[in-house]
């Protein structure tokens, strides 16, 4: 499934913004909900733009063991802070 120039936009300009909101409010709640966001962003984004002819269900299994992967490190990360 390929992603329009204008939903690729709006998806980078979102996590860029939570980017910018959890680097200025790092110790916060908010700021750990922004990192969330920016990490589930980044993998939802990089599954639209990789497309693999040949074997679909293969890129789409890695990019969601790396997605829960992230996720476990952020979560453990914006827990024990």
């Amino acid at each position: 499934m390929a992603i329009s120039k204008k939903r690729l936009t709006y998806n980078i300009s979102i996590i860029i913004i939570a980017l910018i909101v959890a680097t200025f409010t790092y110790p916060s709640t908010i700021s750990m909900f922004a990192i969330v966001i920016a990490t589930i962003g980044v993998f939802v984004t990089l599954d639209r733009i990789i497309k693999v002819k040949s074997n679909k269900t293969l890129s789409r299994s890695v990019i969601g063991i790396c997605a829960v992967a992230a996720f476990v490190l952020v979560f453990y990360f914006t827990y024990t802070a």
